[in-house]
């Protein structure tokens, strides 16, 4: 069953789609009517916040959440926490760690936490929430299957886990905003339908309701553990396009939008929505990129790769399809993630080019196909990358097709170049490369060379922070000294919101953490 989910979802890359991508089905008529602003609607609601989102209502099952998990981030609480500002992972549930070895945790669970129910709760219910996603339930494979559940022990407030293979990236697992989270094992076996609209957390807010296709709501904790939010109520308002959502929000009737598109974000900036909206950038952790597939013959020969990556302006192509939203990529690690540096953009000289392809044999002109699921990413992109070939003389075709007809195609080794992403929410080294790597199951994107490999498999199988570096900047060294994967594009994601509105912060822009927003 993982082996293949880890093949849809890696192909999936080809869609150039975000894990949080921008695509829902709720309905905004049903959304907007539940709206009135705190700037300028309701006053007896002063401590209510509106969010409008183009994601769909979705369960509050971990397990099988497919959104972005807004609701789950405020009705449960994670075993470790990401800090968004800092990007390293911080207590939560557990307020304490400690690596004893490289594979075995220590973990100090608060004895303090309670759920909504009543109930409190156990290192057992966080060794529970951790095995379900092995045991239950595995659409979707966090890394909680590399822990021993049968050599992990409790003992009063501490949780030892047992791993059984070093992980670095644990702490990371354990960190995640939505499958991290700790749930009531008494509760969910007594109540096994109850994801829907009554879920049990240990987080600062309760469902009040959950209304699919329309909205969901919220009323804050008066007994949560923690520090308790600046709004009493939330609802979030789901809407099936952006001109409605961006419509109530001019209105006053959202407080905030999430992940709008350029046009919105370039008006805000411009003061079209008024003096007071603001705007803040998210990254959205995905790399867009061209990827030579080993298996396409001509890609053997390194000039035929090298003249390819002269071919594409890398600048030119980030501007035409993300505008003021992209940044020209300078690694196949994503600016900002851990390890993370500068490696350099390659040169573009369409001259040399045709000299190289000369060279290698091809200078009658090279027939190459790229097959792509249609996606305005995907479409742009290759549409540009076509024409900046011919100017050296190779023909690019372009193939694209509905997701469920090119899914088969990129099996089945259909497609000469791959229109790559590494999915949103990438947001460290070993998640980009491993979308790379000999064990990725994407033939269109993988690198087999041992020596790529050797580097990350070292990085990733130790905790030694300087080796872990040593090894991620060498790994990207070699990429841009070998030209398998040509990195064109970091993305960017933008969100809107009223000038009484601050503390807004998350890992993406369609999955802030609505606990930390203040109404001023």
């Amino acid at each position: 069953m993982k082996k293949l989910l880890a093949i849809a979802l890696s192909l999936s890359i080809f869609l150039g789609l975000a894990a949080c991508g921008s695509s829902g089905s709720g309905s905004s008529d049903s959304g907007s009517s539940q709206a009135s602003s705190a700037t300028g609607g309701d006053s007896t609601e002063p401590e209510t916040l509106r969010v409008g989102t183009l994601d769909t209502t979705d369960t509050f099952d971990p397990c099988s959440n497919s959104g972005c998990g807004l609701g789950l981030m405020m009705v449960y609480d994670t075993v470790l926490k990401l800090n968004y500002d800092t990007m390293e992972v911080e207590p939560c549930i557990a307020s304490a760690w400690n690596w004893v070895d490289d594979k075995t945790l220590e973990l100090t669970i608060r004895d303090d936490v309670t759920f909504s129910n009543g109930d409190k709760l156990t290192p057992e219910d966080v060794l529970y929430s951790l095995s379900r996603f092995v045991y239950e339930n595995d659409q979707f494979d966090p890394g909680y299957d590399n822990i021993n559940y049968d050599e992990s022990t409790i003992d009063g407030n501490q949780l030892t886990l047992v791993l059984n293979d070093v992980d670095a990236e644990f702490l990371n697992a354990l960190s995640n905003d939505r499958w991290a989270s700790v749930v009531d094992e008494e509760y969910v076996k007594a109540n096994p339908d109850a994801w829907w609209d009554a879920p049990i957390g240990s987080g600062p807010y309760t469902c009040v309701e959950n209304v699919d296709g329309s909205h969901s709501t919220y009323a804050v904790r008066e007994d949560y553990w923690g520090d308790k939010p600046d709004a009493e109520n939330v609802i979030i308002n789901n809407y099936s396009e952006s001109t409605t959502m961006i419509a109530d929000f001019q209105n006053g009737d959202l407080d905030i939008v999430l992940d709008t598109p350029e046009t919105d974000y370039l008006a805000a900036q411009n003061g079209d929505y008024g003096d007071g909206v603001q705007t803040k950038l998210f990254k959205t952790w995905d790399l867009l990129a061209v990827c030579l597939p080993s298996y396409t013959e001509c890609f053997q020969d390194i000039n035929v790769r090298k003249a390819i990556s002269l071919a594409l302006d890398t600048k030119a192509i980030t501007n035409a399809v993300y505008g003021s939203l992209g940044q020209t990529a300078d690694s196949i690690l994503i600016d900002g993630c851990d390890f993370y540096s500068s490696i350099g953009v390659h040169d573009y000289d369409p001259d040399q080019a045709k000299e190289l392809l000369k060279e290698a044999g091809y200078e009658n002109g090279l027939d190459l196909k790229v097959v792509i699921p249609s996606t305005t990413t995907n479409d742009k992109c290759a549409e540009i990358v076509q024409a900046y070939l011919a100017k050296v003389g190779i023909n690019l075709s372009i193939e694209s097709y509905d997701f469920a007809t090119a899914i088969p195609i990129l099996m089945a080794n259909g497609t000469d170049i791959s229109i790559f992403g590494t999915g949103g929410g990438t947001y460290t080294a070993a998640s980009i490369t491993d979308t790379l790597g000999e064990n990725c199951s994407n033939s269109g994107a993988r690198i087999s060379d041992s020596t790529f490999n050797g580097y990350l498999n070292a990085a990733r199988t130790t905790l030694d922070e300087e080796t872990r570096l040593d090894n991620y900047t060498k790994a990207a060294q070699w990429d841009f000294d070998n030209y398998w994967t040509l990195p064109i594009s970091y993305a960017q994601a933008v969100d809107l919101y009223q000038s009484n509105i601050s503390g807004v912060t998350g890992l993406v822009a369609r999955a802030i953490d609505l606990t930390s927003v203040v109404i001023n």
